[in-house]
């Protein structure tokens, strides 16, 4: 549980974000941090669990002694042998000033030594490392997180066409498994469901459409039997 409290700040967007991996709220600071988070959830396959203002550093600088709150600890599945990671999030606009750009240097610099003797690593993230297309397509895909109604009927047969045809398109999986256009809007939930299960992988690096083309992701099957 996080070991500061987030205040409401009117210079920046606060507010919670609910996590499936936690099961439960995670305050945020800014909507980089909301956007890093989003990021987060789509790696449950192998984050145990991410923490938000996990601890408190001691900050020894210039005979003064301050306290650093690092933004997020993420702790991973212990099949991946990651170490856990220590994460600080900032917006590049912040430090273009070149004084802040010093000041946050040092608080890193902390941050990193502190990480190393913890047996922890140590990661800045920026806001151009979230924001793009890679986000708007997880944004998207969060919406499909609950199962469709009609997912029992429709997974085999789509799996199964994907499998034979891979890599396929959204369109050529409908083509094939609907009957008329009602019958199209009850499977396409169920694809963006796997897809955003992991059961199907594309490029989501890429606009999603229904021209993604649709592949197995055999890497899910391995991460299961593990």
């Amino acid at each position: 549980m996080p070991v500061r409290k987030i205040p409401p700040n009117r210079r920046v967007t606060t507010g919670f974000f609910y996590s499936h991996i936690n099961a439960r709220l995670i305050a945020y600071e800014s909507l980089v941090e909301r956007d890093f988070y989003q990021m987060l959830e789509d790696q449950a396959d192998i984050i145990e669990k991410y923490e938000e203002q996990p601890l408190k550093v001691e900050k020894r600088w210039n005979g003064k002694i301050t306290s650093l709150f690092p933004d997020c600890l993420i702790t991973y599945k212990p099949w991946t042998e990651k170490k856990p990671l220590l994460v600080e999030i900032k917006s590049e606009k912040e430090i273009i000033d070149p004084a802040n750009a010093e000041a946050f240097k040092i608080d890193c610099d902390v941050l990193e030594a502190y990480a190393k003797k913890q047996n922890m690593d140590f990661k800045v993230v920026f806001d151009t490392d979230i924001r793009g297309q890679y986000l708007k397509n997880l944004k998207f895909l969060n919406k499909y997180r609950d199962k469709p109604g009609k997912l029992r009927e429709y997974e085999n047969s789509i799996l199964e066409t994907v499998r034979a045809k891979g890599p396929v398109a959204v369109s050529g999986i409908l083509d094939d498994l609907a009957k008329d256009t009602i019958e199209r809007a009850h499977i396409l939930p169920s694809i963006w469901h796997l897809l955003q299960v992991k059961a199907l992988k594309t490029d989501l690096y890429k606009p999603l459409s229904n021209s993604s083309p649709m592949e197995i992701n055999n890497e899910k099957i391995i991460d299961n039997e593990r």
